[in-house]
């Protein structure tokens, strides 16, 4: 039944960046395609992560107080499913590298990012996440 439910409805999308025209765009260029949600910062996305059924979710590494990567990982806890993308400069890469498996992204892309890879990258990661079953609880002993 829940698998019926969720492929009628559209993919969840998550976009996590402290640049509102980075925000702007992502808005204009997903929310045909995707139930779009917007966080400007990190403990808004992982309280959007805590409310929501999040599919996929996207975050720029660089940003104040929590970086993406740190947030990735915080979603990896507490939402296994949700598949991770990291957007990071090429100036970050040798930072981001060491901390990329501790949050288990499925794909990091450099910035700028050609809005087709990116369309392309999130498509493949919204259909990875819908055919990941969701965690169950255990049974009780």
């Amino acid at each position: 039944m829940q698998a019926q439910a969720q492929a009628a409805t559209r993919p969840r999308l998550l976009f996590v960046d402290d640049e509102q025209r980075v925000l702007n765009s992502m808005r204009i260029m997903f929310r045909r395609q995707f139930d779009l949600f917007l966080a400007s910062h990190g403990a808004e996305a992982l309280d959007i992560v805590r409310d929501q059924d999040i599919d996929v979710i996207v975050a720029d590494h660089r940003m104040p107080k929590m970086t993406g990567v740190e947030v990735l990982s915080k979603v990896r806890a507490l939402s296994p499913r949700t598949v991770r993308i990291l957007l990071t400069g090429y100036a970050d890469l040798d930072a981001v590298e060491g901390s990329i498996n501790d949050s288990e992204v499925f794909r990091f892309l450099t910035k700028p990012c050609a809005p087709q890879q990116l369309r392309e990258t999130i498509e493949l990661a919204a259909k990875l996440a819908r055919e990941t079953p969701a965690p169950t609880a255990p049974e009780p002993l």
